[in-house]
């Protein structure tokens, strides 16, 4: 922590805004008075992509000439988001020792969401088969910690002792839901 600084309270704020639904944002708010010291972080970053892709595929006989045909158009959203916070306070004993207790949490999800209709057709394009798969997943992490850190400025200037010291618990997510139907076309 930063000498002779003065009481008050400073604090930085940004906003970012991109095409596909891209946007963040970022709070940092600082207050000192006395011999206390709070600092605040927040920022928020996320995105909803769309892609569209498609494939015809022609099959071929060993001979080279088509025998079948498989159609296929893809959709996907790419469905993030990434959080993260902090709170810290400093407190100043005296002129030689900081204790400093801080808190985090880093949260988001990275999803992909997926559509994928397609069909199968025979040599003259008549319909034999068709069906769809689509995927929403559930992807999500949260992280949390805490930090506890002291320390300790010597008069002799350039040496300090520090203790630091943390503990984290993390949560992971990576569940889906997979819907697959597949249809035979009837013969009439």
């Amino acid at each position: 922590m930063k000498k002779n600084r003065l009481p008050g309270y400073n604090g930085l704020a940004s906003v970012g805004i991109g095409n596909n639904s891209r946007f963040d944002g970022t709070l940092n708010l600082d207050w000192r008075r006395g011999k206390w010291n709070l600092t605040t972080f927040y920022s928020l970053n996320a995105t909803k992509n769309p892609l569209t892709g498609y494939v015809y595929r022609t099959n071929r006989n060993d001979n080279g000439s088509p025998s079948s045909y498989f159609n296929q158009n893809t959709s996907i959203s790419l469905n993030n988001t990434f959080q993260s916070g902090r709170v810290a306070a400093d407190y100043t004993l005296n002129d030689h020792n900081v204790l400093s207790l801080a808190a985090t949490i880093v949260a988001g999800e990275f999803n992909t969401v997926s559509t994928h209709p397609y069909d199968y057709r025979d040599l003259n394009q008549t319909l034999t088969s068709s069906g769809q798969r689509t995927t929403v997943p559930h992807n999500t992490y949260t992280n949390t910690g805490l930090e506890f850190d002291w320390k300790h400025q010597f008069a002799r200037k350039g040496q300090e002792l520090s203790l630091v010291t943390s503990y984290t618990r993390n949560h992971l997510s990576n569940a889906a839901d997979w819907l697959t139907t597949a249809l035979k076309a009837e013969s009439g």
